[in-house]
């Protein structure tokens, strides 16, 4: 079965697909074994977190402002619901014989603590969720989620979400806010906690197991072939003005700043894009690359993008670590005109994303780029599109209301920029009227002001 997966996967149709993949990992799921092999992704943040213990690098936050009625109680069993139906929240990681494992838990209880914040102000409100949100995760012994209820007053609360990344992605936050709503409506609606919502077809570590399959398949090697090319020769490490002396190991302390282009000059790069037959994404990429070339001067620069690897049927609904960086390398010699600039970029995008199953964690491995603990492997900028107006907003440092007729309701709440995985990251939105992005940056090397 695994053999047929990797070797007539792409010739099926999304339906055969779908249904090879669930006889595959009803295969696995039969055997009774609660250990499986980490993703290459989750090896790299495991990897990181032992050598950081302290790193809250990789915390992900996600802060939602309540001002109507709630009963806690069900609130706290549809949060205890998420957890029972998600296996990867209720994982741990290790090693074990030298192998990297993630060890998945039968029932555990919550961990989610009620707080009294009646009479704080906003400010101070906000440095004790940043508090919160950095406390370290155990990865070896868990959790690696936990929820906190903060209350500011007579039916007004904070709820804070608080993961690491090795458990999720932007994509699974999304997916489990909408089953929040919908769990807690059920709760209160049946008053018997039964969830109104069918189990996962497939959890995070069927994809693990599938993908890991993968990459040691024949195809894999033609992915691995494109990317030795796309990234042959001495790479080149990027050299802006920094500000302070850049520390002997990389460090992750960051801020952002976020900025909004007026409605014409966005009006003018959507047509842009449109008469060169390319994505606002691929413009404002192609723009980004040429800033760092112009402060560097550089003309060969090596930009990291997310992508997400949910590229099979059945893997859209699956809480889990599913993100690969793709790097995107763009050449300045010869001083190409912007035109001729954003076709080589758009030629890039379209590359890397028809390769994005092969994990970066692997490039570095077989690779092997020469090593500096001060900087980041291979690239040390990064630029990131963020899909819609709402996650721009909690990004950037406003609320964004969730559109729900539910009996929960809420706004997202940002929580300022503390970490900076990179030395900087543009993350870009399309706006309805405008684009916008925020710019994260490592406050180790760049001032505020700069």
């Amino acid at each position: 079965m695994k053999t047929q997966i990797n070797s007539q996967i792409s010739d099926l149709s999304d339906a055969e697909k779908k249904l090879l993949l669930k006889q595959y990992l009803e295969e696995i799921a039969s055997k009774s074994e609660v250990d499986y092999p980490m993703s290459y992704g989750q090896k790299a943040l495991w990897i990181h977190q032992q050598a950081n213990p302290k790193s809250v690098a990789y915390n992900l936050a996600s802060p939602l402002h309540i001002k109507t009625g709630i009963n806690i109680s069900v609130l706290k069993q549809a949060c205890q619901e998420l957890l029972n139906r998600h296996e990867a929240l209720r994982t741990t990681f290790g090693q074990q014989n030298g192998e990297f494992i993630q060890k998945i838990h039968g029932f555990r209880k919550l961990q989610f603590k009620q707080i009294d914040a009646v009479g704080d102000n906003w400010d101070t409100l906000i440095q004790r969720i940043i508090t919160d949100h950095r406390q370290p995760f155990d990865l070896e012994n868990g959790p690696i989620f936990r929820v906190s209820l903060y209350n500011l007053a007579d039916q007004e609360y904070i709820l804070l979400f608080v993961f690491h990344h090795i458990s999720v992605d932007m994509q699974s936050i999304s997916i489990l806010l909408q089953e929040l709503i919908e769990i807690y409506d059920g709760f209160l609606n049946n008053g018997k906690n039964i969830s109104p919502l069918s189990r996962p077809a497939f959890q995070c570590k069927d994809y693990t197991s599938w993908h890991n399959e993968f990459i040691n398949g024949p195809k894999a090697e033609k992915l691995w072939s494109f990317w030795q090319k796309e990234l042959d020769g001495e790479l080149p490490v990027l050299e802006l003005p920094i500000d302070h002396k850049r520390p002997t190991i990389q460090t992750y302390n960051g801020s952002s700043c976020s900025f909004e282009l007026s409605k014409e000059v966005s009006r003018k790069l959507k047509s842009l894009a449109e008469s060169e037959r390319t994505t606002i994404h691929m413009l404002m990429l192609a723009l980004f690359q040429l800033l760092l070339h112009r402060y560097s001067g550089q003309d060969d620069i090596l930009v990291g993008s997310p992508a997400s690897t949910r590229t099979e049927p059945g893997f859209e609904k699956i809480v889990g670590y599913m993100i690969n960086m793709l790097v995107m390398r763009t050449r300045f010699n010869g001083n190409p005109t912007f035109r001729e600039l954003l076709k080589q970029v758009r030629q890039s995008v379209i590359n890397a994303m028809n390769h994005q199953e092969y994990p970066f964690s692997m490039l570095v491995e077989r690779l092997q780029p020469k090593r500096d603990l001060s900087r980041s492997p291979i690239f040390q900028a990064a630029y990131e599109v963020v899909v819609n107006d709402h996650q721009l907003e909690t990004l950037s440092g406003n609320t964004a209301e969730v559109d729900s007729s539910s009996s929960l309701s809420f706004e997202q709440v940002m929580v300022p920029q503390q970490e900076g995985q990179f030395e900087i990251c543009l993350m870009v939105v399309n706006g309805k009227e405008s684009l916008q992005a925020v710019l994260h940056y490592n406050t180790d090397l760049y001032d505020s002001k700069t």
